[in-house]
């Protein structure tokens, strides 16, 4: 689903108590289990984040664009300079992946304290050719869902996409899921119908679609 752009994003405010904040290290935790217990639609692993997000379980976080290199075990300098030179470019791509997910990444927490959502601010570079920003994985654990925190959810995501400098932004969903279709719709957003299929896949769900208020 689309949005041509972020004007005159629906602005809604979270309950009383209730509070977002963005990433902290450590954070993978919460978004695991957030998403294991609300999602499912996906096989939800510690791999998973990583493919999404960056996060090398072996090296840190780093840069989704980085290059993984086999270097040499040589002891000549020029083997030794690669070695450094690497070395630079993974710090490089962790401060990257670091700096994105702190700017990028919401985690909603209860008037307790405890973590209970999350929304992803995140970007693509080559989405339709163009550099798009996605609302992305966002998921409420099922004991704090119906209690008015997806829409303030989605109105702090949309609207750091617009702080960030984008312009258009989309997001991926399963038609199977049609509460979070109504939320998407009332959003502004639309089904991106690119093909006959499409089109009567579309034509199919939105008599079922629950459109919230």
């Amino acid at each position: 689903m689309v949005r041509a752009n972020l004007d005159n994003v629906p602005e809604f405010t979270l309950p009383a108590g209730f509070t977002l904040r963005w990433y902290e290290p450590g954070d993978e935790a919460h978004w695991l289990r957030i998403h294991l217990a609300a999602d499912p639609f996906n096989q939800i692993t510690p791999e998973l984040f990583r493919k999404q997000f960056g996060v090398d379980a072996g090296r840190g976080l780093q840069s989704p664009s980085e290059k993984h290199q086999n270097v040499p075990s040589s002891s000549s300098s020029s083997s030794k300079t690669r070695v450094k030179s690497r070395t630079r470019t993974s710090q490089c791509g962790v401060n990257s992946a670091l700096r994105d997910l702190r700017q990028r990444q919401g985690y909603l927490l209860a008037p307790t304290g405890e973590v209970v959502g999350t929304g992803t601010a995140w970007f693509n570079h080559n989405f339709e050719g163009a550099r798009w920003g996605r609302v992305h994985w966002l998921a409420i654990i099922p004991e704090f869902q119906g209690r008015g925190l997806a829409k303030p959810l989605m109105t702090s995501i949309c609207r750091r996409l617009r702080e960030l400098g984008h312009q258009h932004v989309y997001l991926s969903t399963s038609t199977a899921r049609h509460a979070a279709i109504g939320l998407y719709l009332r959003f502004g957003f639309e089904p991106l119908i690119q093909s006959p299929e499409d089109e009567a896949v579309w034509r199919a769900v939105m008599p079922s679609v629950v459109r919230r208020g």
